[in-house]
């Protein structure tokens, strides 16, 4: 009874077990949600605004995570590492839980990522009503090759060997920008 009630006080801990779906299956691999163009406006911590629209011509990675995640923060080294080796792809830290907002600056100024951290303010990722569909679990990864379509999306730890992997079979796609 404790341990119900300490989950039901902690938004954060509710959501990440619940509202995700809890235990995400590592390595989960799925092919694009569509061949329509996302468009997502985003937020970052300091406010400003991310338009998804606005990066058609390069890559775009969304690291979906949850902020007390495990998993999520198990990620953070090789996505980490792959934002620093990927210069042809921009890489987003989506928060996706109740109270963003809050969370999303918290996270940043913690760890320190070298990616963009920044939430979908109408929540529509973490209900799983936007253009990226179903959230199947956090973290989930979506990268959206240079038509602004989802090529791929994969839920669970990745490696950054298998990031690049995403990014590569995103390049084969086209449309990049020179």
């Amino acid at each position: 009874m404790f341990l119900r009630s300490l989950l039901l006080g902690s938004g954060i801990a509710l959501f990440t077990l619940a509202g995700c779906g809890g235990a995400t299956t590592v390595g989960d691999s799925h092919g694009p949600s569509s061949e329509h163009a996302v468009t997502l406006a985003l937020t970052t911590t300091d406010g400003r605004i991310v338009e998804l629209a606005d990066q058609r011509g390069g890559l775009v990675l969304l690291f979906v995570l949850a902020t007390y995640d495990g998993l999520s923060q198990a990620a953070i080294r090789p996505v980490s590492r792959f934002t620093r080796e990927a210069n042809d792809t921009v890489v987003l830290g989506v928060v996706a839980e109740r109270d963003a907002p809050s969370f999303a600056p918290i996270y940043a100024s913690t760890f320190s990522p070298p990616y963009t951290v920044v939430y979908d303010p109408s929540e529509s990722i973490t209900l799983g009503t936007s253009a990226l569909g179903e959230l199947p679990g956090v973290p989930t990864f979506y990268m959206i090759d240079a038509h602004g379509v989802v090529s791929d999306r994969r839920s669970g730890y990745l490696s950054e060997q298998e990031l690049f992997a995403m990014r590569d079979r995103a390049r084969a796609r086209g449309g990049i920008r020179e």
